[in-house]
């Protein structure tokens, strides 16, 4: 979420636009803090990354303070607040329209907790009634626009029933395909990690969370490694904290220790280097998901994806194309889907090598999002339409 809004203040700067930011409390920072010519307002009092009715509250009051002071012309919400704001919007429509970025919507998270009723699930889908009950359906018509990520999720958006239907807007994530693009890993990194120059180097990136399906990555490994002696499975992880003995007793339990490498809290100026090791990139996610960073990423460093079928993935990767979309269980269903792509010869990896980075050029490069979404944008807020290069 942090990654997707500095993208986004990003390209508003670009535009000559100001932008303010008011989010949940930050463990170090002071509660007013500029960088990289945004302003944030930490809430005092409030946890983060964690935007209770507390925060939803205080945000809305700093929000009136800093109206008075100097009037917004926008509001873009992420979730959270952007609810309680229009629910004051409601009652006072002078106040600057609102941008709603949907990243799931609420009947895609139902979709996905239904599919599996556990007593948790179940309990979850509950509270996300209420939710849609309480937020979304009396108040959704308030934001001027909702931007959805795919077609798949626009689906969800309208079955809502929450949104007027030509204020749904579709526009993917983008990233820096100029940053992330193919090429040889360092010789310095390879040294780190004690890579051979002839292995078969499968990644698996994301936050250290269960559902990301780490686990699952390593146990496809073991069944890849009894096949392909030189395979490694690369890990870039961040967040592994506290799990990193479970982690290892994991590996040990499986008989990787030769095999895996784990690249703990990697700098994200890095990571196009750590792409560039990959023949593959591994995504047994559980989901739901919104747009996985990692998979475009990959892409767009010509790294194929092996990634769970869930629905919401398929509109970025495409089977047969893009590298595998495969069932989650059996395990030995995502350690073929590896073991097939390691095994094609040098001219069938080249090829798809290049197809994955010409569809992350073509439809998920940061210059047409950027172009999109401030078009968007500044048509709700009402300036007049203008010619948007940005790159």
């Amino acid at each position: 979420m942090q990654y997707d809004l500095d993208i986004r203040a990003e390209w508003l700067l670009s535009r000559g636009h100001e932008v303010e930011v008011i989010t949940t409390g930050h463990a170090s920072l002071p509660p007013s803090h500029a960088r990289a010519g945004v302003q944030y307002h930490f809430l005092e009092n409030t946890r983060p990354t964690r935007p209770t009715m507390v925060w939803r509250r205080a945000s809305i009051r700093k929000f009136l303070h800093l109206h008075q002071v100097r009037p917004f012309d926008l509001v873009i919400s992420m979730g959270g607040g952007g609810w309680q704001y229009v629910q004051l919007r409601a009652r006072r429509p002078e106040l600057p329209p609102a941008v709603l970025m949907a990243q799931m919507p609420i009947w895609q998270l139902l979709d996905h907790l239904l599919r599996r009723p556990t007593p948790i699930n179940l309990a979850k889908a509950l509270r996300h009634a209420y939710n849609w009950l309480r937020w979304h359906r009396p108040y959704g018509r308030q934001f001027a626009a909702v931007v959805v990520l795919s077609d798949f999720t626009k689906a969800f958006a309208l079955a809502e029933g929450c949104y007027q239907p030509s204020r749904i807007h579709v526009v993917a994530n983008g990233i820096n395909t100029d940053e992330f693009c193919p090429g040889s890993a360092t010789a310095a990194l390879r040294r780190r990690l004690q890579l051979n120059p002839d292995d078969k180097v499968a990644l698996w990136v994301g936050r250290f969370l269960r559902y990301k399906g780490w686990l699952e990555a390593l146990e496809a490994s073991a069944e890849v490694a009894a096949r392909i002696p030189d395979y490694r499975l690369v890990l870039i992880a961040g967040g592994v904290g506290p799990q990193r003995a479970r982690f290892w007793r994991a590996v040990e339990r499986l008989g990787l220790e030769r095999h895996v490498r784990l690249a703990e809290d990697v700098d994200r100026r890095d990571l196009p280097d750590y792409y560039r090791l990959g023949d593959c990139l591994v995504a047994p996610f559980h989901g739901p998901e919104a747009q996985p960073w990692v998979l475009l990423e990959s892409m767009a460093c010509g790294v194929p994806v092996v990634a769970s079928d869930l629905p919401e993935l398929r509109a970025f990767v495409r089977d047969q194309l893009d590298g595998r979309v495969v069932p989650l269980r059996p395990r030995r269903a995502f350690a073929e889907a590896i073991a097939t792509l390691l095994s094609q010869s040098g001219a069938e990896q080249q090829a798809l090598a290049a197809r994955v980075r010409q569809r992350a050029v073509d439809c998920f490069d940061a210059g047409r999002s950027a172009r999109e979404t401030i078009q968007l944008l500044e048509a709700v807020a009402g300036y007049p339409v203008l010619n948007v290069e940005a790159g």
